[in-house]
């Protein structure tokens, strides 16, 4: 079934692909008609979705100066869009519910203005892979966007944090201490961490066993958790390889081919999911090594000569909509 469903999105994809649009929407359309059609996702490609949505965000704070955040541009254009959008979403679903109409009949001045919230964010993901597709992810528009995506993304955790019945653990605050202030030793590690398939596990690990896990143990959200440990070492002179190595792994079809039912889910990435995905990929990693003597380098070369022959070298992300951010 697993494999099944990778071959729908393939095909989807080169379909998309042929009448001259991103392979991403052929992805997006397969998650759509899969859902539509009552497949969902199963553990194996939730585990996939997972493992990719948070190498992307990894992969963003590790392409993200700090710098670009603090633009007037960027936290003030994220402010008066949410604002703009929240109103006139509101207002009008406030109109249409006096006109009669069943869906928006009934909805008071706060349920209009979570819809007008929702509305408001974008598809990060998305947006990424069409900067991608037009080399301009590294651009001073394609930065100031994706700064933007990352203060929504941020919004969202704030509202959410907020609303959800069970608030984060009394542990939240010192365990994002924490993580931020043990920068020196990531520095430090990475700074040794080689070339080969040590590297690219380090870099697993930071993403999915301290970023992910510590923020899901504590009751925050793991994708942020990867996004802020990215951040914590954007200025680090070996920040942009270890982006390129990881973005290579991420990216496959299956990574947002039922994104709609994960999306809808909420599920909280668990402690036996993250060490199964530093497993699962470890073995993987060293698969290249059984036909040769090169055994790290051939890796992550594979790895990197995969990714260049897709896309262009930036990070890219799904969707963190009010519901899944």
């Amino acid at each position: 079934m697993d494999l099944a469903l990778i071959l729908v999105a393939f095909i989807f994809g080169f379909a998309a692909n042929t009448i001259k649009l991103p392979p991403l929407v052929g992805y997006l359309a397969a998650g759509f008609v899969l859902h539509a059609c009552g497949y969902h996702a199963t553990d194996a490609v939730d585990l996939i979705a997972d493992f990719g949505v948070l190498l992307l965000l990894f992969g963003i704070g590790l392409k993200l100066q700090l710098t670009t955040l603090g633009r007037p541009a960027v936290w003030a254009g994220a402010s008066i869009h949410a604002a703009t959008t929240t109103a006139f979403i509101g207002g009008l679903l406030l109109g249409l519910g006096a006109l009669g109409l069943p869906l928006a009949a009934g909805l008071s001045l706060q349920q209009a203005a979570v819809v007008g919230f929702a509305f408001s964010f974008s598809s990060t993901v998305f947006a990424v892979k069409a900067l991608e597709e037009r080399n301009e992810a590294t651009s001073l528009q394609g930065r100031l966007a994706v700064g933007i995506l990352v203060v929504q993304d941020i919004f969202a955790v704030v509202f959410l944090t907020l609303t959800v019945e069970t608030p984060p653990s009394i542990w939240a605050i010192p365990v994002v201490l924490g993580v931020l202030a043990a920068k020196p030793v990531y520095g430090w590690l990475l700074n040794r961490a080689g070339h080969g398939e040590l590297f690219l596990l380090f870099g697993l690990t930071l993403a999915i066993a301290v970023g992910a896990e510590s923020f899901a143990e504590v009751g925050l959200k793991p994708d942020l958790g990867a996004l802020l440990i990215g951040l914590t070492l954007a200025n680090h002179s070996r920040a942009s390889e270890l982006a390129n190595t990881l973005l290579g792994c991420q990216g496959h079809p299956a990574d947002r081919i039922l994104s709609l039912d994960r999306s809808r889910r909420h599920a909280r990435f668990g402690r036996n999911q993250a060490w199964h995905l530093l497993s699962c990929w470890f073995y993987l990693s060293k698969q290249p090594a059984s036909s040769g003597s090169h055994r790290g380098s051939d890796s992550v070369s594979e790895l990197r000569g995969t990714r260049q022959s897709r896309w262009p070298p930036i990070a890219s992300s799904d969707s963190l909509s009010p519901s899944s951010a």
